[in-house]
């Protein structure tokens, strides 16, 4: 696996006609190691629609991530919380849980927030330090995290600019980035 005891992104590209098996290739051939070690496994699906509305994809994989923290272990939990608001403070906790509403059910058992609603006037300059540090606490070398952009030739520009920002600054995180792209369409 490539993000094994690495600490840099790498990124892999996928790509072929529409309908050639590339979502079930990257599926079934690193799903199952990736979990199998303790990792990550987020699937960003975009599609035609996510252009209108940006970063709507990717805040969709964050949250069936944060879903899945429901089932974990409380200790594992809480640490989680304490690493990201050591690294970016309770404001920086209130924008993530203002982006990804079930990581704010989450931590609101455990800090109390006062969210407001920031909405359209949040910008990229507030979430994306915020989610390169949610993604590099959460990818570390004992859980590594694969992000699996599916069509990315759908992907809004919002998007974009944030996995960019993920794979330039990548430093101590195990992250791999799979790139799916249908070569018959743009």
């Amino acid at each position: 696996m490539a993000v094994e005891g690495s600490s840099k992104c790498e990124v892999v590209l996928v790509t072929g006609f529409s309908g050639a098996g590339k979502t079930t290739f990257v599926e079934q051939t690193i799903y199952q190691p990736i979990i199998g070690r303790g990792g990550h496994f987020m699937h960003v699906k975009f599609d035609q629609n996510c252009q209108v509305e940006p970063l709507a994809a990717i805040i969709g994989a964050f949250e069936d991530f944060c879903d899945s923290f429901k089932s974990k272990n409380d200790d594992k939990l809480s640490d989680l919380i304490v690493a990201l608001q050591k690294m970016m403070g309770i404001k920086g906790l209130t924008v993530l849980a203002e982006l990804i509403p079930s990581f704010g059910k989450i931590i609101n058992r455990k800090v109390k927030l006062d969210l407001v609603k920031i909405g359209n006037a949040m910008t990229q300059n507030q979430f994306i330090p915020v989610l390169q540090v949610f993604v590099k606490i959460i990818s570390g070398k004992e859980s590594p995290m694969v992000l699996f952009l599916d069509d990315l030739q759908w992907a809004d520009s919002a998007s974009l600019d944030l996995v960019e920002s993920l794979i330039v600054d990548s430093d101590d995180s195990s992250l791999l980035v799979i790139e799916s792209h249908r070569e018959n369409e743009e």
